[in-house]
Order: structure tokens, then C-alpha cells, then sequence
């Protein structure tokens, strides 16, 4: 395997310089989009998330459920998992009719959601209000494949096309089927879902803009990192809007489109007849948060998306030596379903072994039909290492 030079990694070296003069009249700087006070004005200054007090307790009783308690000192019947999928939303107004998006279905995310699951997970799966969901997903390739389905002119085909409405020779009654190849392509689909649901495996909290998704993860992470500790796995997959505006400067209703000028807010720009300038904030950088103070002692995983594999490899290898993440998913654009290189500073034994710097590349064989599998099987194995080690870790601190 040849691996990109720009990806291979470097251990943080020591900063020095000369002493320089401090100007005490100078008005201090914005905070860095790095600090846990940028965050913090974000937190402050968004509106409260709808469902806040209650993703808190649903993901509490998630974890109890499967043996955790507070302290992250037990190690459960199973690992948990915190998936986050799709992309978010940065609204233009607070009544949204208006906002800034981007391309992401949440793919990755419930696709890998089902394989962690398989892998014997317990999943919170943080998701777009809309996106894809475990196993829902194979719904549309379902219909697609299925030479029976009938279809509308024009339209895309539809699960709706595979069912046929029967009468029950017994009864009388109406009843719902599916053609026979429907059938058997949905039966393991179906059978997951059930035993998802059966075993309470998979906890689904929603969300849609930029302000919900992160006042989300840091309240559902810190309950995670304090209830599971080193056998939790953040599993950060969400498409994050990399600028917002400020909910302050929003106007509080829908923009004229022929109105030069935004009397109840201050997004625009007023000089503009015609048009619209929008000034954006860069968007806080949490890992570094959900790392230090969130779920420290849990095994992280990000993933980075560029279209330009200098750039991505570049930025995957500066992210893991900023955040610290035990590990990073490097995607590129183009090659996203069929390649990606897993990056760490450093790769964990169970028996503490660690070996420093690592890059793999994981490529889709012809015959495999998603590559989220084998990402899963991956880290899934080093999350089980590491969560071995740290436990034992733990367990010889408390003897001694």
C-alpha cells in the first residue's frame, strides 16, 4: 500500500520564540473558533434546542438499559455507540424559511449505524430530521431493483410500487403484501429493524439546524462519556455547517425579496438594493471539546470530506494532532463510497501496545456492497483494544 505523503503523520513540536511586547490599550482579540470560549458564546447565544431535556433523559436510560451507570466504571452487556448523521442547517431567519445547507443525505452515517449494531452495539444515532435511518435506508434500492414495481410516469420508483392490496379469503378483509422479490430482498432489512427494536439497540434523537446539532451532541456525549466511559464509541460522521449566522442578527420573519433593506434584522445589507449580503461566522470547533471535557476517556472517531486529496490529507493529519481523536476517516469527494485512509496518531493494543502514526487504507472490493463495513470492522476492533486496556487500567488503579 502506498500511502499519500501529505497523510503520513508527525508528532506536535515544541513552539518557541522570542518575547515580545504586550500593547495593554489593544482590544484583545476574538476568541479562536478552537476555544472553549468560542463555543461557549455559541451555546449562549443559540436558542435552546426543542427536545433538550429530553434526548438527556432517553439517552440516560439508554445507557442504564444496557448496564452502564454513572462514573463509566462498568462495562455493560454492550459497547455504546454515538452516531452522528447528515448535515445541518444554518437558518437565514428564525422562522427558517430561508437557510444555508449542504449536499449530505446521512449515508455514511446510517449505514454504519446498521454495521455497528451487527458488530453488537448499542446505538444513539444524533440525525438531519429527514435523512437516511438504519435500515430504512434500503427502502428506495428495494423498490429500485424490483422489476414488478409499478411506477407513475415520470416517477422515481417507490416502495409503494412492490405492495398489492389482496383480500383475505377468510375474513373478507383488505390486506397488504409484497411481491415475492420484495419479499425476499426486505426480509433482512425488516428483521434488523425488529430486532433493533426488540433488543432497544438503537435510540433516535433528531435534529435540523446548526444551533440543535450541537447543543445535542455535547448533552447527549457528556451522558455518554459519564455513564460508558472507555467502552463508548463517538462515531462523529455528521456533516457540521462550517459557518452560520449569528441567531442575534437574524430577522425574526421571512425576508422580502423585493425589499432593499432588513428593518428587523441585521443579516443584510442594507446598501444593496436588489440583492443580499449575508456575513457569516465560522462555526466553533467542539471535537476538541467533546475530547477534553465531554467523553475524554471515550475512543473518538471524525471524519474529514474534501475535494481536494492534498487538502484532505493535510487536514486530516492537523485534526488529529489538534483534537486529538484517537482516530480520523479520510474521505475524498469523488472516491467517498470506494476508498478512505484511517489516521491516527496511534493505534492501541490490548495489551497496551501502541504503535505511533498510523495510516490504512480500506478500498471497496467489486463484490462488497458498502465500504461502511469494513470502516466498522476497523474500528470496531480498535475501539474494542483500547477499551480493554483502559479498563484494565482502571481495574489495577483501584486494587493498588
Amino acid at each position: 500500500m502506498v500511502v499519500p505523503p501529505a497523510l503520513r503523520l508527525r508528532t506536535p513540536a515544541t513552539m518557541g520564540g522570542a518575547d515580545g511586547g504586550v500593547d495593554a490599550s489593544a482590544e484583545p482579540p476574538p476568541p479562536s473558533v478552537d476555544s472553549e470560549a468560542a463555543a461557549e458564546a455559541f451555546f449562549h447565544e443559540a436558542p435552546a434546542a426543542p427536545r433538550l431535556h429530553e434526548a438527556r433523559g432517553e439517552t440516560t436510560a439508554f445507557c442504564r438499559l444496557h448496564g452502564y451507570r454513572a462514573g463509566g466504571d462498568t462495562s455493560g452487556s454492550r459497547p455504546i455507540a454515538l452516531v452522528t448523521s447528515g448535515g445541518t442547517t444554518a437558518p437565514l431567519e428564525r422562522s427558517a424559511v430561508r437557510f444555508i445547507d449542504n449536499f449530505s443525505s446521512g449515508s455514511r452515517g446510517a449505514t454504519s449505524a446498521e454495521y455497528l449494531i451487527k458488530q453488537g452495539y448499542a446505538v444513539v444515532f444524533l440525525h438531519r430530521e429527514g435523512s437516511l435511518q438504519p435500515f430504512e435506508r434500503a427502502l428506495p434500492v428495494v423498490a429500485g431493483q424490483c422489476t414488478a414495481n409499478v411506477r407513475s410516469i415520470g416517477c422515481e420508483s417507490s416502495i409503494l410500487g412492490v405492495l398489492r392490496v389482496d383480500t383475505d379469503p377468510l375474513s373478507g378483509q383488505q390486506v397488504v403484501t409484497t411481491i415475492p422479490s420484495a419479499s425476499r430482498t426486505l426480509a433482512p432489512v425488516v428483521d434488523g429493524h425488529l430486532s433493533a427494536a426488540n433488543n432497544g439497540t438503537l435510540l433516535c434523537i433528531p435534529y435540523t439546524s446548526v444551533f440543535e446539532y450541537l447543543q445535542y451532541l455535547r448533552c447527549v456525549s457528556q451522558v455518554i462519556g459519564t455513564e460508558c466511559g472507555p467502552n463508548a464509541l463517538i462515531y462523529l460522521a455528521a456533516a457540521v455547517s462550517d459557518f452560520y449566522a449569528p441567531w442575534s442578527e437574524l430577522p425574526e420573519h421571512k425576508m422580502q425579496s423585493r425589499e432593499s433593506s432588513l428593518d428587523d434584522g441585521n443579516l443584510g445589507d442594507k446598501n444593496n438594493p436588489g440583492g443580499l449580503t449575508v456575513r457569516l461566522r465560522q462555526t466553533p470547533k467542539m471535537l476538541g471539546l467533546v475530547r477534553k471535557s465531554w467523553c475524554p476517556a471515550s475512543f473518538i472517531v471524525s471524519f474529514k470530506l474534501e475535494t481536494d486529496p492534498n487538502i484532505l490529507h493535510r487536514k486530516a493529519s492537523a485534526s488529529l494532532r489538534t483534537y486529538g481523536a484517537n482516530a480520523v476517516v479520510a474521505n475524498e469527494m469523488k472516491k467517498r463510497r470506494d476508498v478512505v485512509w484511517i489516521a491516527a496518531l496511534e493505534k492501541v493494543a490490548s495489551d497496551g501496545t501502541r504503535t505511533k502514526g498510523t495510516v490504512d487504507e480500506i478500498t471497496r472490493p467489486h463484490d462488497e456492497q458498502d465500504i461502511e463495513r469494513l470502516i466498522v470492522e476497523e474500528l470496531a476492533g480498535r475501539h474494542k483494544a483500547y477499551a480493554e486496556w483502559e479498563m484494565k487500567k482502571k481495574r489495577e488503579k483501584t486494587t493498588t
